[in-house]
């Protein structure tokens, strides 16, 4: 057994407040492996459930995963909220780049930007936002580290979907 800290994400009642809570936990090199292997964000799982996540997932085929961008304009205003260099002309010159790439039609310019995970044509998704953003193009984005953090936490947030079927259909057909 390793001990192994988990971060627990918990969405208040209204779901949009999220609170960081730390717990410890024992974890076995079975479980470690499988959260390595299947390159899963520690955040969604606590011990006790993390056995039954794992069965469960066994059965999906991460190939019909899909991943979709949404990119949308951004709506915190550019002033004040692009750099914070302590260089007033510096940061106003960055403000007006992109103000000029947003006249010029790059939405990338100054956006937010949605990663959604879906698989296999069912109508169930994870997804991760991202806002303030500045980019050159999706490629530019596709290129970045937080492409790769958002794909992730979008799948965890589907497979966690995912599991919480399972375990309201194996309720309601009188299993645990």
């Amino acid at each position: 057994m390793s001990n192994a800290r988990l971060v627990r994400y918990i969405k208040d009642a209204k779901g949009d407040k999220v609170e960081n809570k730390t717990r410890s936990v024992n974890i076995t090199a079975t479980q470690s492996a499988f959260i390595e292997e299947h390159n899963l964000n520690l955040s969604l799982f606590v011990r006790d459930s993390l056995d039954s996540f794992m069965k469960g997932s066994q059965m999906i085929d991460e190939t019909k995963i899909e991943y979709r961008i949404r990119v949308r304009p951004e709506e915190i205003p550019l002033q004040g909220n692009v750099l914070q260099s302590g260089d007033k002309v510096q940061d106003f010159e960055a403000e007006q780049d992109i103000q000029r790439q947003l006249d010029a039609g790059n939405v990338w310019a100054w956006c937010s930007v949605e990663v959604i995970a879906s698989i296999d044509g069912i109508e169930v998704d994870g997804r991760d936002y991202l806002g303030c953003c500045s980019y050159k193009s999706e490629d530019d984005f596709k290129a970045c580290e937080y492409f790769e953090d958002m794909k992730r936490e979008a799948r965890g947030e589907l497979l966690g979907k995912i599991q919480d079927f399972e375990n309201k259909l194996n309720e309601l057909r009188g299993g645990k």
